[in-house]
């Protein structure tokens, strides 16, 4: 199907990102500050894949 939409056809990996990032911690509630980080959707592999086969049989 990724031949009608190239969008179709693609993996997205998030591999080693840091989602969160610790800021702060407050020692009388125990609590940490962070801040969420937004990274670009990273694209891998490639979206035109083609798969081929071939059966024969011995009677």
């Amino acid at each position: 199907m990724n031949l009608l939409n190239k969008d179709w056809g693609r993996n997205y990996n998030w591999g080693n990102v840091n989602l969160l990032n610790i800021n702060a911690f407050n020692q009388q509630t125990r609590q940490y500050g962070y801040a969420v980080q937004n990274p670009a959707r990273p694209i891998g592999g490639t979206p035109w894949r083609i798969q081929l086969g071939v059966r024969y049989s011995f009677y």
